[in-house]
């Protein structure tokens, strides 16, 4: 099954990686063509840099696919020889799944370096270093770094939420006999709002226990390694959120 379906992911790969040839090369008549307009030009390099930056990815997802299953199938089977003092689990492991196809081929690590070579010498004019800021997938753990402004923005509108809180508990004691009907229509009206408030801090307290038990959520939902919203910046949503809330409200 492993097999299988890494041999479909790879082709795929690989034809992608063939058309996505036959781009550059289109782009790199257009470039040294005088008559084309450099705009069309500038655009079609856009265009290129992010298929390039997208295939990359997911060859990298390919490969993580590749490691993670070879280190699942270790960890279990020497798990297995624990438990009923054998080592037939080892040797399955270094008979089948080593000599198995999706880790013996060296096409994943041909991809990448065909990649990475494109966007070097093609796009970036032979600047490894921005090339490779553009094609890097950051480290899952380089997002949970807190950002010292979006913690100072969460906590400044939680701030703001209390004060308005305040002001509106006071508004409900000293209200007018007269005016409590016209409470319930307000509460209605702000009923989607407050279900998306209460949604966003949902999220963002489940993203939080998440990332602090080793869950990789980012993996699960299929987010962009390169650009998703950590738990604090949920969280300044989801303040931000409830702060237009209250203030509809007042």
């Amino acid at each position: 099954m492993v097999e299988s379906f890494f041999k479909a992911r790879e082709a795929n790969l690989s034809l992608t990686l063939r058309e996505l040839c036959v781009e550059v090369d289109k782009y790199e008549v257009l470039r040294n063509s005088p008559q084309i307009n450099s705009r069309i030009t500038r655009r079609k390099k856009e265009n290129l840099k992010l298929l390039l930056s997208e295939f990359y990815l997911n060859v990298c997802l390919l490969q993580n696919f590749q490691q993670l299953n070879h280190t699942g199938f270790r960890k279990i089977l020497k798990k297995h020889d624990k438990v009923i003092q054998s080592t037939r689990g080892m040797q399955f492991f270094q008979e089948k799944v080593c000599e198995n196809y999706f880790w013996k081929t060296p096409e994943i690590a041909q991809l990448i370096a065909m990649t990475e070579s494109l966007m070097i010498e093609k796009m970036e004019d032979g600047n490894r270093s921005k090339a490779m800021n553009r094609l890097r997938v950051p480290p899952l753990e380089s997002k949970d770094i807190r950002s010292h402004w979006a913690t100072l923005r969460a906590g400044w509108f939680m701030g703001i939420i209390f004060v308005s809180f305040f002001v509106i508990i006071l508004g409900i004691i000293f209200r007018p006999a007269d005016s409590w009907a016209h409470v319930t229509p307000t509460i209605r009206g702000l009923r989607v709002g407050l279900l998306l408030t209460v949604w966003f801090y949902g999220f963002a307290i489940n993203t939080f226990e998440w990332r602090r038990s080793g869950v990789n959520n980012v993996l699960i939902f299929e987010f962009n390694p390169r650009d998703y919203l950590n738990f604090v910046q949920l969280f300044e949503v989801s303040q931000f959120s409830a702060l237009s809330l209250v203030h509809n409200n007042l």
